[in-house]
């Protein structure tokens, strides 16, 4: 691993921490029902991916839960569609 992306991973860790602790209930869109996800937050969706120059910009980032994390990776069309994934 290179010192830059060893860096990038470092700084990341600590980011996710926070993040996790600053949105602890999963954050994948109603749908436009008034009911959200009342599960805790999992795992950190990267909507621009997770290449290293774009893992760390936590405008991008979604605090998911697992059920959400496994559809929007197995539904990346309609992902791609409702905004959840922003890269080709």
């Amino acid at each position: 691993m290179s010192r830059e992306k060893a860096r990038a991973t470092a700084r990341y860790l600590r980011l996710r921490s926070d993040f996790m602790r600053e949105n602890p209930f999963c954050e994948f869109p109603s749908g436009g029902s008034t009911v959200s996800c009342t599960n805790r937050t999992a795992s950190i969706h990267h909507m621009m991916g997770q290449h290293y120059k774009v893992m760390n910009d936590t405008r991008y980032w979604m605090g998911v839960c697992i059920q959400h994390h496994a559809w929007i990776e197995e539904h990346k069309k309609e992902a791609r569609k409702r905004g959840l994934i922003l890269y080709k």
